[in-house]
């Protein structure tokens, strides 16, 4: 049931989006490059932190950074796996519980709890989703892209605007 919730997810992401008036880039793709960190801070990924993914299931490393997308600096978290059957496999129910506005923000309660202080922010006037501003903790990443063995948390406003971001680096890698 659940990856036909994400099938659907991906299918209306897909109808929906373009980048920069571009075609629009899958949600879940692979082209058979096998990624690692180096190809992201090759385009200018700047690391953040490094994460323990000991209790990742598959996982081969994790990270926080920053890339700046059209001169503006946006936070991504790049999960590399060893293949793309295993990014499909173990990581998207991990992404899912991180990401979109109904995201798990305490620790209690996610799936993988390291870095998650990380994957929330404070609610702002520009993104106020029924708590005080700067009282309650909202998820940072909205969407995700699963890209070869890569999973990819893209922060942004709105689900459309973390779209775009994980687009564009996506192509930047490409």
């Amino acid at each position: 049931m659940a990856f036909l919730s994400l099938l659907l997810t991906i299918a209306c992401i897909n109808e929906n989006s373009s980048v920069h008036g571009e075609s629009s880039l899958d949600k879940i793709s692979n082209d058979a490059e096998v990624l690692n960190i180096d190809d992201f801070t090759s385009i200018g990924l700047r690391i953040y932190k490094e994460y323990d993914v000991s209790e990742l299931l598959n996982a081969a490393g994790a990270w926080s950074g920053m890339w700046k997308d059209q001169g503006d600096p946006i936070d991504f978290e790049v999960r590399v796996y060893r293949s793309y059957s295993d990014a499909l496999e173990y990581g998207v129910s991990y992404a899912d519980d991180v990401t979109g506005k109904d995201a798990i923000v305490k620790k209690s309660e996610s799936m993988w709890s390291e870095g998650l202080k990380d994957r929330v922010v404070l609610a702002s006037r520009l993104r106020d989703w029924g708590g005080v501003a700067g009282q309650k903790r909202v998820p940072k990443y909205l969407e995700y892209f699963v890209y070869n063995n890569i999973i990819l948390l893209c922060e942004g406003l709105e689900p459309a605007e973390s779209i775009i971001h994980c687009s564009n680096i996506i192509n930047e890698l490409r």
